[in-house]
């Protein structure tokens, strides 16, 4: 009989341990969700928006200006060689013109990509040159409308290869005509 008292003893202090635990899980439960929906509605605790500082936003905005000041300088690349061609002339008398360029890029990343395709910038200047007739070259509207020619026959070029211009302006560093 003694056997039957025990035995009839746990069941129901099992039981009772399973309603203990079942309630101490419910009120960690619920004390986890309420704590997580007041501080989601007050914003505060880990749903506190991330605010940066003073120091922060003037250390990044001086950044992002020396990096615009970097893009925006102008930088000038040399083409090694002068272009010497023959000028197309109705009289029989030849016309030879040497011409120097240069070519300002704003930014270190223009000024490589100018750098890397010189062989092809050249390539274009002299078709454009070869074009060219004295009487044009005469006069200074002459060598600025072949400055503006040049500058946009190297940027349709550059376009077409780097899908940005590149080139910001042309620049004669020697102009000889005979």
């Amino acid at each position: 009989m003694a056997k039957d008292k025990k035995a009839a003893k746990e069941p129901k202090s099992k039981k009772k341990l399973f309603i203990i635990l079942a309630i101490v899980l419910l009120v960690l439960i619920l004390g986890a969700g309420g704590y997580a929906g007041f501080a989601y509605f007050t914003k505060s605790g880990p749903f506190a928006p991330i605010i940066p500082t003073q120091e922060e936003i003037d250390k990044e905005a001086k950044a992002r200006e020396a990096q615009m000041k970097l893009a925006s300088e102008e930088r000038v690349v040399y083409l090694e060689s002068a272009f010497t061609f023959n000028l197309q002339e109705t009289s029989k008398r030849q016309r030879l013109v040497q011409i120097e360029v240069a070519l300002v890029v704003l930014g270190p990343e223009n000024e490589e990509l100018a750098t890397k395709h010189k062989q092809l910038i050249a390539s274009e200047i002299s078709n454009v040159l070869s074009k060219q007739s004295y009487t044009s070259l005469m006069a200074q509207s002459g060598r600025e409308r072949l400055k503006h020619l040049l500058l946009e026959t190297i940027r349709a070029r550059l376009i077409g290869i780097v899908s940005k211009p590149v080139v910001d302006q042309v620049l004669f560093t020697n102009f000889v005509m005979q």
